[in-house]
């Protein structure tokens, strides 16, 4: 599956072998800083299966079915949420759209822009994102 940034926690990194990265950032605005039941089936009617999808669902199931996870919020969901926000951008989604999926803010977004567009936030990790932020977002 995908391999998480290594300055992910370490719950988050092994979400993220499990369902991947997208899922794994999901998770975390869903239910980071608090406990995550998953319960021992698959079944359309969950939260779980409601919010990620059969196929997620079932990768959970398989791996902690009955087991309760701890989900880190605080300054992982901050970082998670900013990295979701450049990936938004890199890939040419407009602010707009980005605040939308990312829930936060335009001017958050604006401002997570205006800082790679000056370099000062760190470059894309390899493989997880696209290489250039287009001109124009």
């Amino acid at each position: 599956m995908a391999e998480a940034p290594g300055h992910w926690p370490p719950r988050l990194q092994e979400l993220c072998e499990v369902v991947g990265t997208e899922a794994t950032l999901h998770i975390v605005r869903i239910w980071g800083g608090v406990t995550m039941y998953i319960p021992r089936r698959v079944d359309p009617v969950t939260r779980l299966y409601r919010e990620l999808g059969a196929e997620a669902a079932k990768k959970l199931v398989a791996r902690y079915a009955g087991d309760t996870l701890e989900i880190p919020t605080g300054a992982a969901l901050t970082r998670l949420r900013r990295i979701e926000i450049e990936a938004c951008l890199r890939s040419g989604l407009g602010v707009r759209r980005t605040a939308r999926r990312c829930g936060v803010g335009r001017r958050y977004v604006k401002r997570v822009r205006a800082r790679l567009e000056d370099g000062l936030l760190p470059a894309p990790l390899p493989g997880l994102f696209g290489d250039d932020l287009p001109r124009g977002v």
